[in-house]
């Protein structure tokens, strides 16, 4: 059954049920593809397989009934059965066929396909989650794709340039407000806080720099003598 460099390989006509592999080894594949043409509905074909030393093809890996291409995920078997236990055909006869194979590897960019949650394959489903919203995952199920995006203000730093014209006048003091829905850090974000002089940015010291309970981040300088100046502040 094998052919060309495949480790394991099925190319045949069936026209009553009955087994049409019995132990074939696929210990160093990850994937058999089933493709089954001529069939019948009610067509059955059953998939099962075992270890090295176990006593009989008690797991069911697949049941493919009808004309189907799927792929049978046999990464943890030593060992595949094929059987057909229905025989159902709308021609002369139902053709088999099957491949193993492995994924590739090595590419410098690695694709996965379908939205996040969906099954791959037919066997094996992942579930993309952004715990702080970070990024954004759309699925786009028509061309098999993911996008994986960084939100501008959630992802990496948040920066916020701000002029003497932006602070506001709370007496005793000006002060500058960021929440923490605009700048996205959560409820304990660290802060620093720069002046700017000519194009350079050097940080300093500010005695009112406060984070409330609820994330809000405030700045805050002497109205008199009038201590504000042009910076911005670095949020992350």
């Amino acid at each position: 059954m094998s052919q060309n460099n495949l480790k394991f390989a099925l190319n045949q006509y069936i026209q009553a049920t009955g087994v049409l592999v019995n132990g074939s080894d696929i210990s160093d594949e990850s994937k058999v593809r089933f493709v089954i043409e001529n069939a019948g509905g009610g067509n059955t074909v059953v998939v099962k397989g075992k270890i090295s030393g176990e006593g009989g093809f008690s797991t069911v890996l697949a049941t493919l009934s009808g004309s189907v291409n799927q792929v049978v995920n046999v990464s943890t078997y030593d060992q595949i059965h094929i059987e057909c236990t229905v025989y159902s055909t709308t021609s002369n006869g139902v053709k088999v066929v099957a491949s193993s194979f492995n994924d590739a590897g090595g590419a410098a960019i690695d694709l996965i396909g379908v939205p996040s949650g969906t099954s791959l394959d037919g066997f094996s489903e992942f579930s993309f989650t952004s715990s702080d919203s970070s990024v954004s995952i759309t699925g786009d199920n028509v061309l098999k794709e993911i996008d994986f995006t960084v939100s501008p203000t959630l992802g990496g730093t948040y920066s916020n340039p701000f002029l003497i014209a932006d602070w506001n006048l709370s007496a005793p003091n000006y002060n500058i407000t960021i929440s923490a829905g605009t700048h996205g850090k959560g409820l304990e974000p660290k802060v620093s806080v720069y002046e700017k002089s000519g194009t350079d940015y050097i940080e300093v010291t500010l005695g009112e720099l406060r984070v409330t309970n609820t994330g809000t981040v405030s700045l805050a300088v002497n109205s008199s003598p009038d201590l504000r100046f042009d910076g911005k502040i670095l949020i992350f």
